[in-house]
């Protein structure tokens, strides 16, 4: 974690790959070195403020500890649907009762998401998970008679070889009406 910026950035061409400092505030910045030694991000790092970033406090404080126990699986499930009165979509933050089942050859694990949406498996073996995320009743992962590229897939797949690693991943349920869904995943 780093002290508060000195400025916020400013956008480059418009655009500042997706995340915007702030003064005053605190982040957990993830960043990484280039061949020249330069620190530098991009918006798929996870970076976040420090405020929302306790499942990785506690994740960094554990590796600094010591030897991992085992890899990590955790991620995020929230509901984001189309305004129809904007033409963009509208963001109802996160799906609490979400059942997440994480299964691999080392450890099968099963939860729900927490009232924020969130959901975190700790100490599994490294080894190949395949990690299956059921939202609640009224909501829905797309499909038929959408297009592929707007499919939502209900599994997805994580290979976490060492056991300091871990897979977080975004799911993003919508109403039960056959609506298009967003899933990412970062290793």
């Amino acid at each position: 974690m780093i002290p508060s910026p000195s400025k916020s950035s400013v956008p480059q061409n418009g655009s500042n790959c997706g995340y915007t400092f702030h003064l005053g505030e605190r982040y957990v910045v993830y960043a990484y070195a280039t061949p020249g030694g330069q620190l530098t991000t991009n918006m798929c790092s996870g970076t976040k403020l420090a405020v929302d970033a306790a499942a990785d406090l506690a994740f960094l404080k554990e590796i600094g500890t010591g030897k991992p126990r085992g890899v990590r699986v955790f991620g995020h499930v929230r509901r984001v649907e189309d305004d129809l009165t904007s033409s963009g979509s509208r963001n109802y933050g996160g799906v609490a009762g979400a059942r997440v089942h994480v299964a691999g050859a080392g450890a099968s694990r099963e939860g729900t998401t927490g009232d924020d949406g969130n959901y975190d498996f700790r100490d599994l073996p490294p080894g190949t998970y395949k990690v299956t995320v059921t939202p609640p009743k009224g909501l829905g992962l797309s499909g038929p008679p959408l297009p592929p590229a707007q499919h939502h897939p209900r599994e997805s797949t994580v290979t976490l070889t060492n056991p300091s690693e871990c897979a977080e991943i975004w799911t993003w349920p919508r109403t039960a009406s056959g609506r298009s869904v967003r899933w990412t995943a970062h290793f």
